[in-house]
């Protein structure tokens, strides 16, 4: 895409301000892929200092002196700096493209130092444009390159026929090529493969098409995703595959349970993928989170597998494991949801969550509510109940958490606040416990249910205040009312009696 950018700009085709008088490209590329499949062109671990020393090259001589290869990095291009000056070539009449930087750093150290190394470029030598698969350390402005449409891609065959010869290309007709480019997803490093394929030896553009389309299938992926895949753990691969056996695109769920499986954590595995650009992408669809595997990147992993201790994984185990328990979610989302507080129930995980809950099974609660949180992430209701559910696994800091972003997302609503004051009682934090229940009180919460959660703090308190426990009691009895919801009261009242007299 900047080669062609850069050609559109010399020819004179993109309306430009700034021109440079020079402009330097310098591939990291190590594979290419073309008529000939994947092609490996390099092995040399490429840096910023190499990139230096062929600026260094073209401006002076092919022959440096030993001092440019006795310097590190930051000196080198101290150096070029100097150079660069001495020819009255300044920093702003300098465009420097690197390509495929991904290649030039192979841990988080090398990621770290690739940076520093290119702001130091950017900061002495020129201007500098970098294409990368992988999410660079660097502060620039990333430049978002949308998908061709049928006409540019239609363009492009035109142009690239012209060059290569091709008398295919030249008698088609534009909607041929347009039908042609919209197939090959108007991706240009298929186009042009396409042009190519078409070009030798005359072939017709079918056969182009269907050559084009088995190499992709064949080894494409390997050239995008190599690198890629090198640099993920294990698990992390296996998560990958494992999605891969269940199909190109996932909802939140899916998703989830593939990592459970192979026991990663969705923020691990959602980091993975936007890091390694074009391994899949992330979109909501009618507000659901939804991610989907780039064709290529699914190719690449279908019939891949990873090996652990002699074992192949994903086993068949791990994907009907998967299947099992998405079914399940499926049919957990559709139950009808009788609860207090429906409107935290907007999403089918959060409703599944529900219908867990009901039936016992808190730990598959917990696991629904972690999706449902994940699609309505502005839904206090839904944090509230969450919190609850955990305060009855006895994860209390966990609970706390997530009734702690109830309460800033219902600020107020009583429910909210009875349910942290709840959760802190549990913990023994009478002052925060006190606070809480109050606020509930004032926001419309009955009393005598506020004065019994404040027992609880005083019961789990280090040391524990049993007088004041049982004046909570006692207000509480006294304040109840008759009503339909007394003998409930009353055997919570009764358990709480036992252990403050």
């Amino acid at each position: 895409m900047v080669v062609e950018f850069l050609h559109r700009w010399l020819e004179g085709k993109t309306d430009i301000q700034w021109r440079p008088e020079i402009i330097t490209f310098y591939t990291a590329k190590k594979t290419r892929w073309g008529l000939s499949g994947l092609e490996q062109i390099s092995v040399q671990e490429i840096g910023v200092a190499d990139v230096v020393l062929d600026i260094a090259r073209m401006l002076t001589t092919p022959k440096l002196d030993r001092s440019w290869f006795e310097k590190d990095p930051k000196e080198v291009v101290q150096k070029l700096g100097t150079l660069q000056s001495e020819l009255e070539i300044t920093r702003d009449n300098h465009l420097i493209i690197l390509d495929n930087t991904e290649t030039m750093a192979n841990n988080d150290a090398d990621v770290r130092a690739l940076a520093t190394q290119v702001n130091e470029l950017s900061r002495r030598i020129g201007r500098v444009i970098l294409t990368s698969r992988r999410r660079e350390l660097i502060e620039a402005l990333p430049v978002q390159t949308e998908n061709w449409d049928d006409d540019e891609g239609a363009e492009f065959l035109r142009k690239r026929g012209a060059t290569l010869r091709c008398n295919s290309i030249a008698q088609a007709g534009v909607s041929t090529l347009k039908r042609y480019s919209r197939q090959l997803i108007s991706k240009p490093i298929a186009l042009e493969v396409f042009v190519q394929a078409a070009a030798s030896q005359n072939n017709g553009l079918e056969a182009a098409f269907q050559r084009v389309q088995k190499m992709q299938r064949q080894d494409l992926g390997q050239f995008l995703y190599e690198d890629a895949w090198g640099r993920l753990t294990s698990d992390l691969r296996r998560v990958l595959l494992l999605m891969s056996r269940l199909g190109d695109s996932h909802d939140q769920y899916l998703f989830q349970l593939c990592c459970q499986r192979v026991g990663v954590t969705v923020a691990a595995a959602s980091e993975a993928i936007e890091e390694s650009r074009g391994i899949g992408s992330f979109s909501r669809i009618e507000g659901a989170p939804q991610i989907t595997l780039s064709p290529e990147f699914y190719n690449y992993c279908v019939e891949r597998y990873e090996i652990t201790d002699g074992k192949r994984e994903p086993t068949d185990d791990d994907v009907n494991w998967v299947k099992h328990r998405y079914q399940q979610f499926l049919t957990s989302a559709e139950a009808k949801v009788n609860d207090r507080a429906l409107q935290a129930f907007r999403t089918p995980a959060a409703r599944a969550a529900w219908k867990s809950f009901n039936e016992g099974n808190y730990p598959e609660a917990c696991n629904y509510y972690e999706s449902a949180v994940l699609e309505d992430a502005e839904n206090g209701w839904l944090f509230d109940r969450y919190a609850y559910t955990l305060m009855r696994t006895r994860q209390l800091d966990a609970a706390l958490e997530q009734s702690r972003k109830a309460t800033r997302l219902l600020p107020e609503e009583a429910d909210t606040y009875f349910t942290r004051g709840m959760i802190e009682s549990r913990i023994g934090d009478i002052a925060n416990a006190v606070e809480h229940l109050d606020k509930a009180e004032a926001l419309g919460k009955s009393k005598h249910l506020c004065e019994l959660q404040k027992t609880y703090a005083y019961i789990n308190a280090e040391p524990q205040d049993l007088i004041a426990a049982q004046g909570c009691v006692e207000r509480a009895l006294r304040l109840a009312p008759k009503d339909r919801f007394y003998s409930r009261f009353m055997e919570e009242v009764t358990r709480l009696q036992r252990r403050v007299y």
